[in-house]
């Protein structure tokens, strides 16, 4: 009994090892792109929007911390005035008379 067990689980094996082969064959033949196991996981990754969310959340909090850290840094501005003393002080008036 436990010998017909063992020979239907090889035949049964033996039969999907055969069908995934022959799949892989095909697919070859046909032109479809077969992906490996890395790439796929990289694909998935790129097109998870899921780790999409989350890679723009560490983003934004990146950007919090700088405008946070950005109050502490000292500040610096500059200004000018310029008053010409050389020349007598003109109005733009209507003349009468």
């Amino acid at each position: 009994m436990l010998k017909n067990r063992r020979l239907i689980a090889t035949i049964k094996l033996l039969i999907l090892i055969g069908i995934v082969s022959s799949q892989a064959v095909l697919a070859d033949e046909e032109g479809v792109k077969t992906y490996t196991i890395d790439e796929s996981i990289k694909i998935a990754l790129e097109n998870n929007w899921s780790v999409k969310g989350k890679e723009e959340k560490v983003l934004e909090s990146e950007y919090a911390e700088q405008e946070a850290k950005s109050g502490f840094y000292p500040e610096f501005s500059t200004s000018y005035s310029y008053t010409g003393l050389n020349k007598a002080p003109a109005s733009g008036g209507i003349v009468v008379g």
